[in-house]
């Protein structure tokens, strides 16, 4: 920037022109325009010591922020006022919901009608001998697995020969059946006093196998023994056993079981068969005399044997009460009837 001064005429030298014209001297001095600022005074407590800087904030970077703010709002509304402008514009308009049309049902031949019908049966057999199959593994668990075979009376001298024998064979080549044979005609030739020694091993053997079964008996509960006894009879029917042969799942005796309720008719059959008067006559000739006798009865004979029958009946429902902690189903008496 500069400035023009004036000069006074007292102090101005005069310069001798070549028109010899006295003229002022006229000075020029330049000023740099550097903007400065009042700094605050020290307060007298710290004369002396060497001064902080202080940290300023100008007015034109606060303006300049305020506006870069302003600004950056206003694009950022102007944006969002675009895309909502947009997005109403983009919306395109419901179409009309189209008619379903029902699928034309095809005509199917005769044979194409047994071959669907006959698809339709087998898939329904499969998926029951799958339900069959799981419904027979649920009763295989419940009906438990004794670690020794229930007919525990059934071991005589002869069994416990043939299992000597077949322990002490050392015969690898014969079939297991051609060696009971031959050791079953070894036993017939043996003394009176050689099977008389196998009998008692016999009963020895029975004892212990009872004492163990006993042992494994009262292991479980009664009510798991009386589960596995049911589940036992349903395997029974799905199996059924040979003719000559025993049951593949033989109920396991229980002595804590409650035992059936007796009717009249149940009562006065056992009583009759275990006197031996219709021991020598044949099965059909045996249940009809007893039938018979049991319809010519006196009023006071039946109410003997219902008062027997209803002491029976109590004495179960107590007893089932106490092992399964609930009242028995109840149940028609089908020998009843029959018998009447």
């Amino acid at each position: 920037m500069l400035v023009r001064l004036r000069v006074s005429a007292a102090s101005s030298r005069l310069i001798h022109c070549h028109h010899h014209v006295r003229r002022p001297i006229v000075r020029v001095v330049a000023f740099q325009t550097v903007r400065t600022y009042a700094t605050p005074g020290r307060p007298k407590s710290v004369v002396g010591e060497t001064s902080k800087p202080v940290k300023r904030t100008t007015s034109r970077a606060k303006s300049t922020s305020t506006s870069t703010k302003t600004t950056a709002a206003k694009t950022t509304s102007s944006r969002s006022t675009t895309k909502k402008s947009a997005a109403k514009k983009a919306v395109p308009k419901k179409a009309a919901p189209k008619k379903k049309t029902k699928p034309v049902k095809k005509s199917l031949t005769e044979e194409q009608k047994i071959a669907q019908k006959d698809k339709l049966l087998k898939r329904k057999a499969s998926d029951k001998k799958k339900a069959d199959l799981e419904a027979i593994k649920t009763l295989k668990q419940q009906a438990l697995k004794p670690p020794l075979s229930l007919n525990a009376n059934k071991v005589s001298g002869f069994n416990v020969y043939i299992a000597d024998s077949m322990k002490n064979s050392t015969d690898t080549s014969t079939p297991g059946r051609d060696k009971i044979r031959l050791y079953s005609k070894r036993y017939a030739t043996l003394s009176d006093s050689e099977k008389e020694a196998l009998n008692k091993r016999a009963v020895d053997a029975r004892e212990t196998r009872r004492a163990e079964l006993k042992k494994w008996i009262e292991s479980h509960t009664a009510a798991e023994i009386g589960a596995a006894n049911r589940a036992r009879a349903r395997l029974n029917k799905l199996y059924p056993a040979e003719p000559g042969k025993f049951l593949k799942y033989q109920p396991i005796p229980d002595q804590r079981l409650p035992k059936r309720a007796l009717s009249a008719w149940m009562i006065f059959f056992g009583d009759r068969t275990s006197t031996g008067d219709y021991a020598n006559l044949e099965v059909r000739e045996r249940m009809d005399r007893i039938v018979a006798d049991y319809k010519q009865l006196t009023p006071d004979q039946r109410r003997d044997l219902d008062r027997k029958s209803e002491a029976s009946r109590s004495a179960y429902e107590k007893s089932y009460l106490a092992v399964y902690g609930k009242a028995p189903p109840a149940r028609a008496n089908k020998a009843e009837a029959v018998a009447a």
